[in-house]
């Protein structure tokens, strides 16, 4: 007998599934988003991946599965030296694992799949909007910030979809709106009054990712005014409204974690000052990044170092 569950506990993940048609149902949400206008580009670049990739209209497959795993709510400290003075930022949790997240996915996928496998069933990779989902199935719920969290992991969590030709019966049986919010969540209003950027409003749901920090943190355009100023010591992303969130005060780790430390030379290389750079410190600069995870980042890092910099000791460049 299949029990999802057991599965689940016994490698510390947490396990949701429903009808196929929970997946056409979150679609269908997005699609309106997009169309009265919701969703900025990059949204609408993700939906249209969804869709061109979903497989709803696949009558083999009838159960969408979600599996959550939890991250460390530690966040690590990257030092720079600029000509003499230490520059402090913060890499968050979820972020630059060098390629362990993969692999680990990797792993946890073909134990899935063997696992439903034993039992005659296929299973297949999804790639779909994993929050709403989550809050469909009863996984998780929405906080105010947006961000999805789960029983025992908080808000710092990653989620992996997959659909199977098994009919499994969900435990959860939710209607339209059902569950998916945190309780008391819109109560409290610390996420909201401690976003720089004024991201979270009252006005609506879901947020306004166009002013959300760790949105404008990946972006390589010109900073927009509301957050030129904003105070954010994270050298991509941001951890703000989570690291106030009493949902995850059971798992945060206090202080940060010292993981990597730029010289002078290597600061220099990454901003692009300091004239001609010898191959050495280039070489340098790039195994850190890569042992940070944060190789993919590159474009993002110069931006956001910059920025700190001169928001933090009035360095302009």
């Amino acid at each position: 007998m299949i029990d999802l569950p057991n599965w689940a506990s016994a490698n510390n993940f947490k396990i949701a599934w429903g009808n196929i048609q929970c997946l056409s149902d979150a679609l269908h949400e997005f699609e309106i988003l997009s169309y009265i206008g919701r969703l900025n580009d990059l949204q609408n670049n993700k939906f249209n991946a969804w869709t061109s990739s979903s497989p709803r209209r696949n009558v083999k497959m009838k159960t969408v599965i979600l599996i959550a795993y939890p991250v460390s709510g530690k966040s690590r400290r990257i030092l720079f030296n600029l000509n003499g003075l230490e520059v402090a930022t913060l890499l968050p949790p979820c972020y630059g694992d060098d390629g362990q997240s993969l692999q680990f996915e990797m792993v946890l996928e073909q134990s899935f799949t063997d696992y439903l496998g034993e039992y005659g069933y296929k299973v297949e990779r999804l790639a779909g909007p994993y929050k709403n989902l989550a809050a469909r199935l009863g996984l998780g719920k929405y906080g105010r910030n947006n961000l999805i969290y789960v029983s025992g992991f908080g808000s710092y969590l990653r989620i992996v979809g997959f659909i199977s030709d098994a009919e499994l019966t969900p435990e959860f049986f939710p209607g339209p709106n059902a569950g998916k919010q945190l309780e008391n969540c819109m109560k409290c209003s610390l996420c909201k009054d401690s976003c720089p950027t004024q991201a979270i409003g009252d006005d609506r749901f879901p947020l306004h990712v166009d002013r959300c920090l760790a949105y404008q943190n990946e972006r390589v355009a010109e900073w927009p005014d509301f957050v030129r100023y904003a105070k954010n010591s994270c050298l991509v992303g941001c951890l703000i409204c989570q690291n106030i969130c009493p949902f995850n005060k059971d798992f945060i780790h206090v202080g940060a974690t010292l993981s990597a430390c730029f010289d002078r030379k290597e600061t220099a290389y990454i901003l692009g000052s300091g004239g001609i750079h010898e191959r050495e410190t280039e070489q340098h600069v790039y195994q850190k990044l890569a042992k940070l995870g944060l190789g993919r980042y590159n474009k993002f890092i110069v931006r956001n170092l910059q920025a700190y910099i001169h928001l933090t000791k009035g360095v302009s460049y």
